[in-house]
């Protein structure tokens, strides 16, 4: 019984352990931000939970998949990017139907202001009814960079992120390479400063 116990809470602890260590390592993953900008605190579990795929450049068959534009024609991602002419994208994901979407939009509006010289923003909506997406690009004047994905469930860029949750924020470098797969949220407090530094590495 003794021994039985004793090798229980050692296996215990052993566990605890490397369960520690292992979020120790994802965490250094941004110690040069930490480092930089020491006292402020990180949304931890964006960072663990993300996919693997962060900073490779994304596949031709996602490059080549299309979004609908407002006037009805077909986009290649590709050409999203492009068309930023150098600046950091940001891909906002998004629907009319998603409440904490619609909140983080003024926060993404200023976001948009502030850095309008070195990001360039798409808004990409996932509604499955056109209708409701222009009501909402009306609504919240949206009209620049707006975008639709159709047929959502075969999408190649849904498929590729994994993209079951919104609202969802990407990054993108002018050369097609995913910087961030699942970024802050604009209303996180630190969104502006990470931002910031991860287009001042891309400078």
């Amino acid at each position: 019984m003794y021994v039985q116990t004793y090798f229980g809470k050692r296996s215990q602890k052993l566990r605890y352990f490397v369960d520690l260590i292992f979020c120790l390592r994802i965490l250094d993953q941004r110690s040069n931000i930490v480092n930089k900008h020491k006292g402020f605190m990180f949304d931890t579990t964006s960072f663990i939970t993300k996919p693997a795929f962060n900073k490779l450049p994304i596949p031709i068959g996602v490059m080549d998949a299309t979004v609908r534009e407002l006037n009805g024609s077909d986009k290649e991602i590709k050409n999203l990017i492009s068309s930023a002419n150098g600046k950091v994208i940001l891909i906002d994901f998004w629907a009319s139907w998603c409440a904490p979407c619609i909140t983080e939009m003024p926060y993404l509006k200023k976001a948009g202001k502030k850095f309008k010289d070195k990001v360039t923003i798409f808004s990409i909506s996932i509604d499955s009814d056109v209708s409701n997406w222009k009501k909402a690009v009306k609504k919240y004047n949206l009209f620049l960079n707006s975008f639709l994905i159709e047929d959502f469930e075969n999408h190649q860029i849904v498929k590729y992120l994994q993209l079951n949750t919104i609202p969802r924020i990407i990054l993108i470098n002018s050369k097609g390479k995913l910087l961030e797969s699942d970024f802050l949220k604009p209303s996180n407090k630190n969104f502006e400063i990470i931002l910031e530094d991860i287009i001042t590495q891309q400078q």
